[in-house]
Order: structure tokens, then sequence, then C-alpha cells
């Protein structure tokens, strides 16, 4: 009955000419200097109750683009009855348009006279006052959804003080957080910096130089607009951290220059990539006073190319090898407007010779990417990643790493991937793009040893893991190779087999596994194998380093650090065994039994040891005791199967064991 009467009134004021005029008014406000500046458009003549004309739909343009005194930022505050969902908005550099209409474009709304609509968001930008001028089609609509043509539109201004000269970024936030600036929102005429946390240009924005510091990340959303006179992604000395960018969509524009930085330590290799969307000259990375060298690697020859001697540049999405004498800031320059890759993805040309399959690639956007992410293609490629970490290399396959290897492939990083088969194809795509400068991969994996190899002032890394739906052999989802150092002084470790690995995943814990580990020392003196990542594996699991050379067995859980004494070269002096409580011949302990040779190991069982041939006869007979590894020798024993029983009063502890 309300909405008949309400109807009725409506079409009898409007048949008399009762309604007053439709007027929308800006306001003129003066903002706080660095803040937000909130500006009210205010409605009057749409209340019925006095004589106004009630509303079913409304359109207007704001033109704010006066010597760029701001920036829009949005609209907050909506009137309750025309919540902000109703509303379709935007804004570009230069206007702010808006509408709204009544859901069902029949039931017009009655609007007290002086209420805010809405508030209009700023940012200081170059300062000064500016007019915030109607423009275009402004239009309101009566309750026939007819244009009411007498409809009023007032015009505002905004005065506000210039943005600071500098304001610095830290924290997490959107970039209209004031209290994440120093000194306010910055605007065209300020020199940002992203110092610390991650900012998300959420609305179009200003600055003059804006630099995004190590370890820091600017993320631009998609539609939103960036314009600045300079870009800088930045490192720091002793960090090869560099700032990072992500553009999910969004419209950046410098109209000066932009520089992508990466420190590098002086004396060292360094495998690197061009982050920017233009190929990067030789000459702009030459140093006067600090000569180097650059490298790229030709699979087909297996052989390390000479850029320098060629005068060849550095193309996008590959890796290369550069050196220089000290140490060195290297900067990747460019002059567009945009100078990021702005495709999905980017495809360098992978090849597979056979005895080889190695391509140096490289990362071509300026934030890291996630090997585990979404959009890669990876026909015909191992899945392992090897990353050159100044002194060796680091390698990351189906979640573990070595040597600081992770999953995430930073920007300006080269990577090696290895194809194969034939046709391998490689394309990285920006849609794994992550914020993720040095933070390094924890494995999650069960079944995980780590042994580090520590000495000459050097360390290194390989890994022996577990996984049911691994084999004995390589298998390219879930191994990796070993890489050698370049620096021949750096001490090696690493699993053998059918093939030197860095990570080797075995299918199955079970006893009497064993791995074969060999090391190879550069520098002659004390080295020592420290096992760690051993909580991943269950209590059950005894797990023993042999030194072959020396005769010694070592419980890793008990003495997880084993030292030795190593001459240069290569040697296969060591073995990882493994065992489980449940022993070969399902001994009623968790006591270990083991053979190497022609020597059996006993460990946590006490009593005496007797060893059977498969014939029954007693081969040998000691004792043994507990916290201490037993070492009983066969001297005569041939080839096979032997039976040894542990006997302590009542109980007695049975397992099989296989003499080579």
């Amino acid at each position: 009955m309300k909405k008949i009467l309400f109807s009725v009134l409506m079409v009898l004021a409007v048949t008399m000419g009762l309604l007053a005029q439709p007027t929308l008014t800006v306001g003129t406000v003066t903002g706080t200097p660095g803040n937000i500046v909130n500006v009210p458009v205010i409605i009057s003549g749409c209340d019925l109750n006095a004589g106004g004309t009630p509303l079913t739909a409304m359109q207007f343009f704001i033109d704010y683009n006066d010597n760029n005194v701001v920036s829009y930022v949005g609209l907050t505050n909506f009137y309750a009855g025309m919540p902000a969902g109703d509303w379709v908005y935007s804004g570009n550099l230069g206007m702010m348009a808006a509408n709204w209409a009544e859901p069902t474009y029949t039931q017009a709304l009655s609007i007290p006279d002086g209420t805010v609509l809405f508030e209009m968001q700023f940012a200081p930008n170059a300062g000064g006052t500016g007019p915030l001028t109607f423009i275009g089609e402004n239009q309101m609509y009566d309750v026939n959804y007819s244009l009411i043509p007498s409809a009023v539109f007032n015009s505002g201004s905004v005065t506000v003080a210039p943005a600071a000269a500098v304001s610095v970024w830290n924290g997490t936030g959107n970039w209209t957080t004031v209290a994440n600036w120093s000194n306010g929102i910055p605007g065209g005429v300020t020199a940002a910096t992203i110092q610390s946390g991650t900012v998300t240009v959420n609305v179009p924005s200003f600055a003059g130089i804006l630099t995004v510091e190590a370890n820091a990340a600017l993320t631009l959303n998609s539609l939103i607009s960036l314009e600045v006179s300079g870009f800088v992604l930045n490192s720091s000395a002793n960090n090869n951290a560099t700032g990072s960018y992500i553009n999910n969509g969004g419209i950046l524009t410098v109209t000066g220059n932009s520089s992508v930085k990466r420190w590098l330590s002086g004396g060292e290799h360094h495998i690197i990539s061009n982050p920017l969307r233009n190929t990067v000259e030789l000459s702009s990375i030459l140093y006067p006073g600090n000569p180097g060298w650059i490298y790229r690697y030709n699979e087909p020859t297996a052989a390390w190319v000479n850029m320098w001697e060629l005068l060849e540049d550095m193309f996008v999405s590959y890796g290369y090898l550069l050196n220089y004498t000290n140490d060195q800031m290297l900067s990747f320059n460019s002059t567009n407007a945009d100078p990021f890759n702005v495709n999905a993805t980017v495809a360098p040309t992978v090849t597979f010779t056979a005895n080889n399959g190695w391509n140096l690639v490289g990362n071509p956007f300026p934030s890291a990417i996630n090997w585990l992410g979404t959009g890669w293609t990876k026909t015909n490629l191992d899945n392992a990643i090897y990353f050159y970490n100044g002194t060796g290399y680091s390698s990351f396959v189906n979640g573990t790493g070595t040597n600081g290897g992770t999953q995430y492939i930073p920007a300006a990083q080269g990577y090696f991937v290895k194809a194969n088969a034939a046709n391998p194809r490689l394309t990285m795509p920006k849609a794994s793009a992550v914020h993720n400068n040095q933070q390094y991969y924890k494995d999650q994996v069960s079944n995980v040893l780590r042994l580090t190899l520590t000495g000459s002032g050097y360390n290194d890394e390989t890994i022996i893991r577990f996984d049911n739906n691994a084999t004995s052999s390589f298998d390219s989802e879930f191994d990796a190779y070993k890489l050698m150092s370049m620096n021949t002084e750096v001490g090696q470790i690493f699993s053998t087999g059918d093939a030197d690995y860095s990570i080797n995943a075995l299918p199955e814990v079970a006893s009497g596994v064993e791995v074969p580990v060999s090391v190879m020392i550069g520098a002659e003196g004390t080295y020592s194998i420290n096992a760690s990542d051993l909580g991943t594996f269950g209590s059950n699991i005894a797990i023993y380093l042999e030194d072959k050379e020396t005769n010694t067995m070592v419980d890793l859980r008990e003495t997880p650090v084993y030292t030795f004494v190593a001459a240069t070269g290569s040697d296969d002096r060591f073995k990882v065994l493994f065992n489980t409580s449940a022993g070969i011949g399902e001994p009623a302990s968790n006591g270990f039994v083991y053979s190497s040779g022609k020597n059996i190991f006993i460990s946590n069982l006490k009593g005496v040891a007797e060893v059977y041939n498969l014939n029954g006869q007693l081969i040998a007979s000691e004792k043994v005791a507990e916290g201490t590894l037993n070492t009983i020798s066969l001297p005569t024993a041939s080839t096979g199967v032997y039976v040894v029983k542990v006997i302590n009063g009542g109980s007695c502890d049975v397992s099989k064991i296989y003499v080579k």
C-alpha cells in the first residue's frame, strides 16, 4: 500500500510541476599535507517530502587533472541508501566517471537534501588548487526513468600542498596506506623508495624516481596505472638479492631511465640473466678499472663460448657466466616506457645433443619465478634445476635442494636445465612470478639425509632421500646430477651409482640398503662430513657412515659429524648404510647387523654373537657389547648369505646378512 501511495504522489507532483531541481555539488576542500583528501559529492532536490524529484539513475564525469595537482585514489563513505555495490566508477589519469542505477530501474529513490552520496579521495601530487569540474554528459533520471533536463551540476575544487620531495615506504599494504610512508603518499615530484616489505599499487599513482630496495617488493594491480620518471630495482653490497617487481596486468609508464641492479662479488663466477625486455649490449656492462669476462654455454659442443671476443649481446631468457676482478654492482639499463617483459610466457631455445643436453637459461622477469608454480612447459627435460652459488653448484628437485638450492629462481638469475630427449621445450610463465628474495626452501619431505662436506674453508652438500615413486637408477623427475665446482679448491661430496648424484632418490628405506658416497678433495687436509635432517626418518631406522679407508663405522644418529684426513683427488671411500629395527631376519630389538666386505658390524646388541653359514656350520663366535660398534672379521668366509645370532640370556636376535 505504501509503494502504491508513493508512486501516486510522485505522479501528481510531476503533473503539478512542484518538484525541485535535482542538484549535485562537488565540495571545495583544502587537504592536510601528505594525507589523502576526502571531497564530498552532495545531492539536493531529490527529497520527495521536500518537494524534490526522486531518482532511478544518474551518471556524471568529474575532471581533476589540472596540472597534476592531485592523483585519484577512489571513492569511499557511500550513502547507505545507495550502497557501494550499486555504483560503477573508475578513475584514470585525469577524470573520475561514476554511474548509479536503482537495481530494478522502477523504484525511484527519495534522498534527503544535503546527503553526501560518497567522498572522492585524492592524494597530493604537484600541489596547489585544482578545479573538480563536471564535464561531458552528466545526467539524472526520474521515476519514469526519463532524463531530467533541469538537473544542475556544480563543480568544486581541491587545494593541497605538494607531495613531499622524498618519501620512504616500510611495511606491507596498499600504496594508499599513508602510515607506511615516511612523508605521505608520493606524487610526481617525489623520490619514492620501497625500503622494506611489499607495496601493492591499487590506484592510479605517480612518483618521481621510484626505487625498490633489495629484499623489498612492488606489485602493480591489473588495469592500474603507475607513472614514474625513473624506476630502479636495487641491490646492495654483499647481498645478491634484487628488489622485486610484479606486474599483474597494470600499466607502467617510465618517462626516463630504468635499471635493475645485481651485486656481484669480485673474483667469483656468477650465472646471470637479462631481466629486461630488450637485448643488453655487452658494452653497457663494461666497467673501467674492473676487468672481467663473460661466457655463454653452447649445448651442442658442450663448451663455454667467450662473448667478449665475439662481441655478442645478452638476449632475454638465457643465462651467462660472468666474473669481475673486483666487487661490482652490475646494472641492466633501459629507456623503454615499460622496460620489463610483457609476455605471459617466454621460451628460450633449448636443444638436446646425445651425451650432453645441458642448457643455460635465465629468468626473464624482474621478480623470482617458482619452478613448482603454474604455467610451465617442461617437455623432454629433467625436473631438476642447477644454480652456481659462487663456489659451487646448488641443485633442486622434487622438494629438496642442496647448497641452498630452492624452487625459486631469483630475478637476474641464470640456471641450468638438462634435456633428456629430442625436441625439448621450456617456457617460463609470468603466472609463476613471486616476491621471494633469498627465502630459502625448507625440506618438507620425509626420509631425507643431507651430508655436508666441510674443509679448506668451503662447504658442499649431497642428499640421499627415499621416495616410493623413485627407482634405484637415475630418474628425471626425482634425481639431480652432481655438477662440479669451477673452483678446484672446493671439496665436493656426492653419491654414486649409474651417475654422480647431488640428489639421489631411492625407492624404499629397507634393511641392507647401502649407498656409495665419494668425495673430491681439492686441497689436502682435515675434513668433516656432517649428517643433518636425520629427524625426517622414523626412529626405527638406523643410519651408519662407513669409512672404507680406515675401516670405521659411525652411527650417524649418535655421532652426526665424522672427521677425517684426506689427500687431493677423487676417492670413493664412504658408504651410507640403512637398516630398520625389523632387521633382515626379524630381530626382536633395535639392533643393527650389517656386513661390509668380510666384516660383520653389530650395534645396539649385547651377548654372544654367533655366525653360521647356510649349512648350519658355526663360522665365528664373539662377545659383543651394547653402546659400541662391534666388528667380527670373517677372513675365510666366502660370498653368500650368513645367519647372525646374538644370544643374551633367554633372548636371541637373529639376522640374515649377505657377505660379498
